[in-house]
């Protein structure tokens, strides 16, 4: 088992709700190795600010912090192709890199007492929550939990993501219009299910720091699921989260209470627009989201993953 100190969760995906709103620029292949060393030369142009989270607030009263990272990059986020639950590539060099920086990040907070890095099923996700363990001297949980896994996009996974963005787009305005029962295809998630899962991951991180008496976790998770969850937390409009940036390696902060206060998501809910009709009730630990999208930490590393609308 490898050493750390934090709780973190790996997630990850390729970003098919922001696809349908950029164009992405298909590249003549090259090797994760070669992509990776253009990459690092780029990314001299910008600092690096492993600190970056030691200007955070002070953790709200009973409240444990969540540090909420994406995945390092993989082939198919370089080269703009679906991945959810069922594509499960591994990370090029430029996502080992980053996920090495997420690891001097979380290392900067000096977590003390030792925590778990915790990470979903994917490959591309247990292997960022290796690499940052070990860069943290973290402890890596030996059960990958499913509840963070990316969201399931059905028959448009390993597709090229400008054929997947009116099918997405539809998809996940039907959602926020409150139709969440639809799915992108067959077999695809519903919004409900992915609606379901935020609320039991939320559960799960609520209760390791009341198992572990600790005040903070750190996870590793997909963006597209991440979109929804920070969308729910926060009570913004989902069709607006479909927009929201969510890097490769960066770090989403939440502070989610321990002491039992709840919140509750219906279909009165700010998520929803238009009245919706839905049956949904979501009940959860009452969350505060205190940082979206950190990655200056990252340095130049970021602006590979940067979009454009």
């Amino acid at each position: 088992m490898v050493k750390a100190t934090g709780v973190i969760w790996a997630l990850t995906t390729a970003d098919p709700i922001v696809a349908f709103s950029i164009e992405t620029e298909r590249r003549p292949f090259l090797s994760s190795a070669t992509a990776g060393l253009i990459a690092a030369v780029a990314n001299e142009e910008s600092p690096l600010e492993t600190n970056c989270l030691l200007d955070l607030p002070p953790i709200t009263d009973g409240c444990a912090r969540v540090y909420l990272c994406r995945h390092g990059q993989t082939e198919n986020n370089r080269l703009g192709l679906v991945q959810g639950a069922r594509v499960d590539p591994s990370l090029n060099a430029n996502g080992r890199e980053q996920a090495r920086r997420l690891g001097l990040a979380i290392a900067s907070l000096q977590l003390r007492p030792r925590r778990i890095v915790v990470s979903s099923r994917l490959r591309r996700a247990k292997e960022t929550a290796q690499v940052l363990a070990q860069t943290a001297t973290l402890e890596i949980s030996s059960s990958p939990l499913s509840c963070l896994n990316e969201v399931d996009f059905g028959e448009f996974e390993g597709k090229d993501v400008n054929a997947f963005r009116s099918e997405m787009a539809a998809t996940f305005g039907a959602w926020a219009a409150g139709a969440i029962d639809k799915r992108t295809g067959d077999g695809a998630e519903s919004g409900r299910e992915v609606l379901e899962r935020i609320a039991v991951a939320l559960e799960t991180a609520a209760a390791e720091p009341r198992r572990s008496n600790s005040n903070s976790l750190v996870a590793v998770t997909h963006s597209t699921f991440l979109r929804v969850l920070l969308a729910v937390v926060d009570e913004q409009p989902l069709v607006a989260s479909g927009l929201a940036k969510v890097e490769n390696g960066s770090i989403n902060i939440l502070d989610i209470n321990i002491e039992g206060k709840r919140q509750t998501i219906t279909n009165k809910s700010r998520i929803f627009t238009g009245g919706s009709s839905n049956d949904l009730q979501l009940d959860f630990p009452e969350t505060q989201l205190i940082r979206r999208n950190e990655v200056r930490h990252l340095g130049g590393m970021s602006m590979n993953n940067v979009l454009t609308f």
